[in-house]
């Protein structure tokens, strides 16, 4: 059984660094604009126990502040309560938070057991409705097999209870409660059938083959060892002590004393192939286990991440039951305390060796989670996040002892509060965290008195008898190019289908299929601001799962003023969903917008025919770049919200497949339907199954007048329409109907 990747990328920082940078066109001219510099300082959000007014007038000099364990000086404080002032007179501080703060309720299903799952959404209403009721804004947000946003930033408790209650009542996510039930159940079933086997049926010689019989014969002393030996009869090895997470050293395993110890055994023990199938399952549930810890590291951080930009104070709930540092090691600790595991290898104890050398062979066993953990403890301190941590299912077993450590350090070094056992009551933990988020104070540090770019350890202390401090455990400080790469990288998780400030807009032309893939072309465009003729930053991403999987980057001027920057790349899209954002950035004023765009390619396994989605073209006048060249003119995406330009030709485009099982003619017909219909002349779809062409129909300048238009595509054999795909738009303000 081939064992899974378990390796995921560690932050998606790293895998956006990768991309090739487009060479810089001419620099803009001199617009007479004066250059500033800006120094940004790192906010520390501290949570102070005391009487309010005390706290409302807290001084620098009140505490004490060490990183790495140097004392550090010259921070500043402001405390977010209601008529609370700045305690530096006379000195510029950071803009006060807002008194409202911004929870998000995050459900790791794939780490929530069947109980824990319960419990977390029984409970997470009255946790929202303590935070509404205090004026502060709230989000439900679940992870399994991607990261879905169940709700967006509200106020109203109805739109909470009616996002909790859809996701209770969803189907099964295949990744909820993934640790327990896909990876340890299916051990411990394995394991548990083989032994009653082995009880009930003794093995007999005339079962065992011939290749067995002198493996069996060597290993008692009583002949030569056959060639491919299995691992276990090695004439010496070395092999790790139990517990990965805690390496305990090694041991030497001689031939001599194994063969002594086979001697005593059942003849079944010769026979190996049934053992090493549940080793084989062991590190394959192993790099499952070990995915899904780091799937959800990997998206905890993404949210993170989202979160720049939230107004008011930051603070995520995390339900999660099983989520641990060393999943490979807890796994295989709760494999070997099961009974028939142990009964496996008490029948035949070359087993245990045999056990050893299979786990210590497998990296997935030793897989230490701490520089994804790094991450997410990085992004939190960076945006300013404190992680609450929930053990919903309450203290079960030792099993989830390294989860409730990992769940306790994430509370600790991001600030927040750790929540287990009789603690989880929902009422506790609403107030508690509705007390954290109501009054923080703000400790702004001076970036150039520590190090940046590293995880460094903080600790607060207050000279003020009755004041107490709860601080992250941990402070970061972006370096220039992180915190830019980290502006872009939020806006595109941030993306929604509408226009950002500055308005940049997306679109994809799609190409074909080329090697299992659709082709693509994306624009990224970003608007003329007449009379500047600004410098654009533009990228443009294909997610998956919220991970950047293609990325492109170029920097440009358009000139003259008035007219478009477009960057262009060709995209690689799997059947389903492709989602698609464009980021940029205007360098003069420093705004970054954003826009996503999500389109469907058809999967042409089960299908006759397929279709994708269908654009509109125009030629117009623009600062165009691809893959490093500029041209001064193109074919530029027109936004069917946006309609055409009747004055110019307009172009409309789409792809026609084949079905994977599809003999048949095929052919493609379109229509545009208007104040009267324009039809095309059909095209006979001469592609082999599972592959496409393009078509592309025109419409001279100036043939359109004012009115809403339908674009209609369809494929037809033997007179039935067997795909179809439609696009709507409207010229000179009429509104479109609808459509795809």
């Amino acid at each position: 059984m081939r064992a899974p990747r378990f390796v995921r990328a560690l932050a998606v920082l790293a895998v956006l660094g990768t991309a090739a940078r487009a060479a810089d066109p001419e620099p803009p001219r001199d617009l007479g604009l004066t250059e500033k510099t800006e120094r940004r300082l790192v906010q520390v959000e501290l949570v102070v126990d005391g009487p309010l007014e005390r706290v409302a007038r807290l001084l620098p000099s009140d505490l004490e502040v060490t990183i790495k364990g140097q004392p550090i000086s010259g921070f500043q404080l402001d405390a977010v309560c209601a008529g609370a002032e700045s305690t530096v007179p006379g000195m510029e501080t950071p803009a006060i938070l807002p008194p409202n703060a911004s929870v998000a309720l995050y459900f790791d299903q794939s780490h929530l057991g069947t109980a824990g799952r319960v419990r977390a959404l029984a409970s997470a209403e009255q946790v929202a409705a303590a935070l509404i009721g205090a004026g502060h804004r709230v989000r439900i947000v679940s992870n399994g097999v991607r990261l879905s946003r169940i709700t967006p930033w509200t106020t109203d408790l109805a739109v909470v209870g009616s996002g909790l209650r859809a996701l209770a009542q969803a189907p099964q996510d295949p990744m909820a409660n993934a640790w327990e039930h896909f990876h340890l159940e299916r051990l411990l079933d394995d394991a548990g059938t083989l032994d009653m086997h082995e009880r009930q049926m003794e093995t007999p010689s005339t079962n065992i083959s011939p290749e067995e019989e002198m493996y069996c014969q060597a290993l008692t002393g009583n002949g030569p060892m056959p060639l491919g030996t299995p691992p276990s009869s090695a004439a010496a090895v070395t092999v790790p002590g139990r517990g990965f997470a805690k390496r305990r050293g090694t041991r030497p395993i001689a031939f001599n004393e194994t063969a002594a110890t086979l001697a005593q055994m059942p003849r079944r023990c010769c026979l190996t192939r049934d053992f090493d199938r549940l080793m084989e399952d062991l590190q394959y549930q192993v790099g499952r286990a070990v995915d899904a810890d780091e799937a959800s590291f990997e998206r905890l951080s993404n949210f993170l991440l989202e979160m720049e930009g939230v107004p008011g104070s930051r603070a995520v709930v995390l339900y999660a039951d099983t989520l641990r540092r060393h999943a490979g090691a807890a796994l295989l600790e709760a494999v070997r305390k099961d009974a028939a595991f142990d009964s496996l290898e008490r029948r035949c104890p070359h087993r245990d060796l045999m056990a050893r050398i299979g786990s210590g062979a497998y990296l997935g066993f030793q897989h230490d989670a701490s520089l994804s953990i790094d991450e997410v403890v990085r992004q939190a301190s960076a945006r300013r996040v404190r992680l609450h941590t929930v053990l919903s299912q309450g203290l079960t077993t030792d099993d989830v002892a390294d989860a409730e450590t990992l769940l306790a350090d994430l509370a600790l070094e991001t600030g927040g509060r750790t929540f287990r056992g009789a603690g989880t009551d929902p009422q506790r933990i609403g107030e508690a965290v509705t007390r954290d988020a109501s009054c923080p104070v703000v400790l702004s540090l001076d970036p150039d008195t520590f190090p940046a770019g590293r995880l460094l350890s903080l600790k607060v202390r207050s000279k003020v008898d009755g004041i107490r401090i709860r601080a992250p455990g941990m402070v970061f400080s972006e370096t220039p190019e992180q915190w830019r790469r980290s502006r872009w990288l939020a806006a595109a998780l941030g993306a929604d289908g509408e226009p950002d400030v500055p308005p940049v807009t997306v679109g994809m032309i799609p190409l074909g299929k080329e090697g299992g893939r659709f082709l693509a072309l994306a624009q990224v465009v970003a608007p003329p601001v007449p009379p500047r003729t600004p410098r654009w930053d533009l990228e443009a991403y294909a997610f998956a799962d919220a991970a950047a999987t293609q990325q492109a980057r170029a920097s440009l001027t358009a000139r003259p003023a008035g007219i478009p920057a477009v960057l262009e790349t060709t995209l690689r899209m799997k059947a389903g969903i492709s989602d698609f954002v464009g980021v940029a950035r205007d360098v003069e004023t420093d705004d970054v917008g954003a826009m996503r765009q999500q389109d469907t390619w058809p999967d042409l396994r089960n299908v006759r025919a397929g279709l994708s989605f269908l654009t509109m073209v125009q030629p117009t006048v623009g600062g165009f770049v691809r893959e490093g060249k500029t041209r001064s003119s193109g074919a530029l995406v027109v936004p069917p919200q946006a309609g055409p330009d009747p004055a110019r030709p307009l172009a409309m485009i789409g792809v026609a497949c084949r079905g994977r099982r599809e003999k048949g003619g095929l052919v493609v017909e379109r229509t545009l339907h208007g104040a009267k219909d324009y039809p095309f002349q059909p095209i006979n779809l001469d592609v082999v199954p599972e592959e496409c062409a393009q078509f592309r129909d025109t419409v001279p300048a100036n043939s359109l007048t004012a009115g809403g238009y339908r674009y209609a595509a369809r494929i037809v054999a033997n007179g039935e329409t067997v795909a179809e795909q439609t696009l709507t738009f409207a010229i000179a303000g009429t509104v479109p109907d609808g459509g795809e």
